[in-house]
């Protein structure tokens, strides 16, 4: 009777213990099963700790500004990117708008729109290159010299879980936010028409900007006086960029005003983690993502995945998870934020990295990994393969210390009082058995 329960409760104890929240003891059960492992790359075998390496404002715009206004756009995202923008612009003490409404589409970019000084209203739109920076209206519409450069147009990687368009693509579901001051709801202790800044000097603040700091941001500033007419039109041109950069190209109105670079580093752990999963009864190791294809192959030859799938949008992502379960894998996937959550759902275990993750991805997942470390997949299913083992022992032992002990004493050599010995030294084994897995 306690065979089973006393070791699937020892197993989700040492799982809590090492940070990795278990929903079940299904789950459990199905992770000592696990034969495939697919693994999202941003967030999840990187840090998701992106750091601004440069910057291509449109002529007439500095760095500053271009940074500002894709701070101010993606300011209500959880994105990786839009995390690195918005801590950037802290670190430089800009001061940031508050958007009317912003709308989310996955793996494309953020549609933020804004109310003007002069009393109309604007987006800015940041995201990927074919979202943010589409083609002219106009053939005959010339890219202006020194406009942006930028990468190949099929390879720019996505901003993940949102941002969006006025109207989301096809397969996609737009997440629309406004913001309390646009539907009237002033935050507590801040006037109407308050926007957050930092509380540094203009020159710069190596601290970051302190939350709850907020004043109205002042006239000029990088989102007002300028206008559509103002900005270059055009395709942009196309540049070389190097491996692991990724693009976040920002618009007005649909002129192109920008781009910025970001880097993100892969985690400490993540090539061993993917060596000790290949040690075990795991027989691939797939990597996903939807940046650009170089990007994607040096972080898995770094790795040494078995493949690599990127420029994949969250629908794609499904679809992959999918094509391995009809071939009869039995598939974990491994990820965080809004892009992941489809194929967390659609694979037999879903594994969200919760340290770097997002709360939706959490919810859809079978198990969190509170710290992010990555380390923690292989461990983890290698404890779900010995409680397994451990439940078979305790099984095992049981049946067959009660088929003895019924044999003798139907032969009359075992008396009732040694019958309960027995019996209780067996049900003590099998407590001392599940408590190794502590």
């Amino acid at each position: 009777v306690i065979a089973t329960p006393i070791a699937t409760v020892a197993a989700l104890a040492r799982a809590a213990r090492f940070g990795a929240l278990v929903r079940s003891a299904r789950q459990l059960e199905t992770a000592s099963k696990v034969n495939v492992v697919v693994l999202d790359k941003t967030g999840t075998l990187t840090t998701g700790r992106l750091v601004p390496v440069r910057f291509e404002p449109a002529p007439g715009m500095g760095p500053d500004e271009l940074l500002a206004l894709a701070a101010s756009a993606l300011r209500y995202s959880s994105h990786p990117v839009a995390r690195a923008a918005i801590e950037a612009a802290r670190e430089k003490a800009l001061t940031l708008e508050d958007p009317e409404e912003t709308i989310e589409v996955p793996g494309q970019g953020v549609r933020a729109i804004f109310a003007g000084r002069d009393g109309r209203r604007f987006e800015i739109l940041a995201g990927r290159r074919r979202f943010a920076a589409p083609a002219p209206t106009s053939p005959e519409t010339p890219a202006p010299t020194g406009s942006l450069t930028s990468a190949a147009t099929a390879g720019t990687p996505s901003l993940g879980s949102y941002p969006g368009t006025s109207a989301a693509p096809e397969g996609s579901a737009a997440l629309r936010r406004t913001c309390p001051e646009a539907s009237g709801q002033t935050p507590a202790g801040a006037g109407s028409g308050m926007r957050r800044e930092s509380g540094g000097s203009a020159g710069g603040n190596p601290g970051g900007l302190p939350a709850g700091n907020l004043r109205a941001a002042p006239p000029g500033g990088p989102l007002s006086g300028t206008t559509r007419a103002d900005m270059p039109r055009g395709v942009l041109p196309e540049a070389a960029t190097s491996d692991g950069v990724t693009v976040l190209y920002v618009a007005r109105d649909g002129a192109h005003v920008g781009a910025i670079y970001f880097e993100d580093r892969v985690r400490s752990e993540a090539a061993a983690a993917v060596q000790a999963m290949r040690r075990m009864r795991v027989k691939s190791v797939h990597m996903l993502t939807g940046d650009r294809k170089g990007t994607a192959e040096r972080v898995g030859r770094a790795l040494g995945v078995d493949e690599v799938a990127a420029e994949l949008m969250p629908e794609q992502k499904v679809s992959f998870v999918e094509s391995l379960k009809r071939k009869g894998r039995l598939v974990a996937f491994v990820g965080d934020g809004i892009n992941d959550a489809p194929a967390l759902a659609a694979a037999h275990l879903g594994i969200a990295v919760g340290g770097a993750g997002n709360e939706v991805a959490m919810r859809t997942a079978d198990v969190v990994l509170t710290s992010g470390d990555i380390s923690m997949v292989p461990r983890l299913l290698g404890l779900a393969g010995t409680t397994r083992r451990v439940i078979g022992q305790n099984i095992t032992l049981s049946i067959g210390v009660g088929l003895v002990a019924l044999i003798l004493a139907a032969a009359g050599w075992l008396p009732p009082v040694a019958a309960s010995v027995v019996h209780n030294g067996a049900a003590a084994f099998v407590v001392a058995n599940a408590t190794r897995i502590l």
